[in-house]
C-alpha cells in the first residue's frame, strides 16, 4: 500500500523473523486483485501518515472479500473517511477525535494496554520510538508531533491499547472467518523490537 516508509519497515520486520513477504505499492501498481490477495494467509494494509485517498471503494471491495488476516496501520484511516460506514465496518471502529501531541511537551507517551493475546510478551508501548535509524526514514513527518486517530471499537471488536487522553489506539476484531488488527497510528512511531513480536504472532 502507500505508507511508503511504514510498509518498508513492516516488510523488513517480517522478513527478519523468517516470513515470506511480497511488497505491493498501490500508487504504482493500483489496487491488488482479490485472486492475488487470497494467495496469502495475511496482509498488512499500510497508509502510514498519508491523509488523503485512503481506502476508496475499490480497496473496500477487495478487502471486504479477503479471507485471511489483516493488519491495518495508519494515523488517518478513519479521520480521512469521516462518517463512512463502509470504512468503519471494515476497521470495526468509529472515529472519536484526532490525536496530535507535541513531543516537546511530553517527550514520550505510553499507551494503556489491555489484556489480549496479541500483546503477550509486550509490557509497554511508548510513542515516539527512539531508534535514530528508523527516524531517518520519516522525513515527511513532523518529528515534533505524535499523530493518530482516537477510535471507538464497534460491536464485537476489542480495544487492546488506548491513548492516555483518548479512546482506543489499537482495535482487534475476530470471528470464525475474519481476523483484523487496526493500529490507528503509524508503526514508525513504535520501537521496532516491540512490533517484531506482535507482527509475527500467529494468533
Amino acid at each position: 500500500t502507500d505508507g511508503d516508509h511504514d510498509y518498508t519497515e513492516i516488510s523488513y520486520i517480517l522478513k527478519d523473523v523468517g516470513y515470506c513477504v511480497e511488497d505491493w505499492k498501490e500508487s504504482e501498481k493500483r489496487v491488488p486483485n482479490l485472486e492475488y490477495l487470497n494467495t496469502f494467509d495475511a496482509i498488512v494494509w499500510s497508509s502510514g501518515d498519508i491523509s488523503t485517498d485512503i481506502l476508496d471503494a475499490r480497496d473496500l471491495d477487495v478487502l471486504n472479500n479477503f479471507k485471511g488476516k489483516i493488519l491495518f496501520e495508519g494515523s488517518n484511516m478513519l479521520s480521512s473517511n469521516l462518517y463512512n460506514e463502509l470504512v468503519e465496518n471494515l476497521l470495526h471502529a468509529s472515529f472519536n477525535k484526532d490525536i496530535n501531541i507535541k513531543t516537546i511537551d511530553v517527550n514520550q507517551i505510553s499507551l494503556k494496554l489491555n489484556q489480549h493475546e496479541i500483546l503477550n510478551d509486550i509490557s509497554e508501548i511508548k510513542l515516539p520510538q527512539e531508534n535514530p535509524e528508523i527516524k531517518k526514514l520519516a522525513y515527511d513527518v513532523d518529528p515534533e508531533f505524535i499523530n493518530g486517530d482516537s477510535v471507538i471499537p464497534l460491536e464485537n471488536a476489542y480495544s487492546v491499547a488506548e491513548w492516555p487522553n483518548g479512546n482506543s489506539a489499537i482495535v482487534v476484531y475476530n470471528d470464525t472467518e475474519n481476523r483484523s488488527v487496526y493500529m490507528a497510528f503509524s508503526i514508525r512511531n513504535v520501537d521496532k523490537n516491540i512490533w517484531e513480536g506482535a507482527l509475527a504472532k500467529d494468533n
